[in-house]
């Protein structure tokens, strides 16, 4: 596993920014690649002004961006007949995949943003949201946001940190890590009604 760390760390060197790139798309697709070590890498390399660091959130944003739109696409397209080829028919005009269809659409916005945070869980939104037809503007610019917090979070440990950057991943852990930047996240987006409840509160 280090060597493998070691090569793929030397890809990034010798290849830059299309290294980073072509890493954080192929692991958007679940592929066992380190895209949360290559980005904080990338952004300690940056903090030597080895790379720039717009650029690493650029190229690694755009390749999570264009996986998820390619695997959206590819299941709105294709998702059902994909399913019944594979088997999986009843499974797809169940009621339980209906429902976590509708759920999916009536709170698409802040899965689809906050499953950015988590492989796995971007890519199961992903496929549910072609395969539902969820709105693609509120899919796009959402699953954009999402990526670009999640890749800026990660790039951030990598610039101001530097070389202790897997001390800092091992004293919070990656998890508390998502959960303080949603957390950030959520008050930059509802601060307008915190801050109205707060004033209600004194009166």
């Amino acid at each position: 596993m280090e060597t493998f760390l070691q090569d793929i760390l030397s890809f990034l060197l010798l290849y830059k920014y299309a290294a980073l790139f072509a890493i954080t798309f192929l692991a958007a697709f679940a592929l066992p690649l380190p895209s949360t070590t290559s980005v904080v890498t990338a952004a300690g390399f940056a903090s030597q002004d080895y790379l720039n660091i717009w650029w690493v959130v650029f190229f690694a944003t755009l390749g999570n961006v264009l996986a998820d739109n390619l695997v959206y696409w590819g299941m709105r397209a294709f998702g059902y007949s994909i399913f019944r080829r594979l088997g999986f028919r009843k499974v797809v005009e169940s009621p339980l995949f209906a429902a976590l269809s509708e759920r999916l659409q009536e709170h698409s916005s802040v899965i689809i943003f906050f499953s950015r945070f988590q492989v796995l869980a971007t890519l199961s939104v992903n496929f549910l949201a072609g395969f539902a037809k969820t709105d693609y503007r509120k899919f796009f610019w959402y699953g954009l946001a999402g990526e670009a917090a999640q890749v800026t979070m990660f790039a951030s440990i990598g610039y101001f940190f530097g070389s202790n950057w897997e001390g800092i991943l091992a004293l919070f852990g990656e998890f508390t890590l998502i959960l303080i930047a949603c957390t950030i996240v959520l008050i930059i987006l509802f601060r307008k009604r915190l801050v109205r409840s707060l004033l209600k509160g004194r009166k």
